[in-house]
């Protein structure tokens, strides 16, 4: 019965080190995707751990805050592609990918505003609004830039992508002061 007792003791063991591996390796994937870059296999990953972040996230004025910490992240992310060592090709599927992410996460930052009309405070959703339209107007001067330092006009598809993050982005600018 003593090797009976040992090989359930042995499952056991195998069994806590099996969860601790797992439980780590998630928490290591999850740290990997918070420090990843656009172009990475991870990023999508740390994009959609974000949005889950905000989700759950109650308070209204703590989602709106953490929606501006992750937009400011977006922008720098964009200054980190324009200033890498990156050949032009890769930059440009870089570029792609966080122009697509600042227009999602204003035009969520947006949708999130307390809308002046409705509410009791419309101090404090006029503050909201003229927060959204800077980093709007951060985001737009960000792409302008971003689509001045590529080199030739063989770049035709992410003109058209970054004009259209570009044209969204002012959108989203307007529409939030116009709220």
């Amino acid at each position: 019965s003593g090797s009976n007792q040992q090989s359930s003791f042995n499952l056991a063991h195998s069994f806590i080190i099996a969860v601790v591996v797992v439980l780590g390796g998630g928490a290591l994937t999850v740290w990997a995707a918070g420090q990843s870059l656009p172009g990475s296999h991870l990023y999508p990953v740390k994009l959609a751990i974000e949005r889950a972040r905000v989700s759950a996230s109650l308070a209204e004025d703590s989602r709106l805050q953490l929606q501006t910490q992750l937009a400011d992240a977006r922008l720098q992310e964009l200054t980190d592609v324009v200033n890498s060592q990156d050949t032009a090709n890769q930059k440009v599927a870089k570029m792609s990918q966080v122009a697509e992410s600042i227009q999602n996460q204003l035009a969520i930052v947006n949708n999130q505003l307390p809308k002046a009309g409705n509410k009791t405070e419309p101090q404090k959703a006029l503050a909201a609004a003229k927060m959204v339209s800077e980093k709007a107007s951060q985001a737009s001067k960000a792409l302008v830039a971003a689509k001045e330092s590529l080199p030739g006009s063989d770049k035709a598809d992410l003109n058209i992508k970054l004009a259209e993050a570009t044209e969204a982005v002012d959108k989203v600018g307007i529409e939030a002061l116009e709220a």
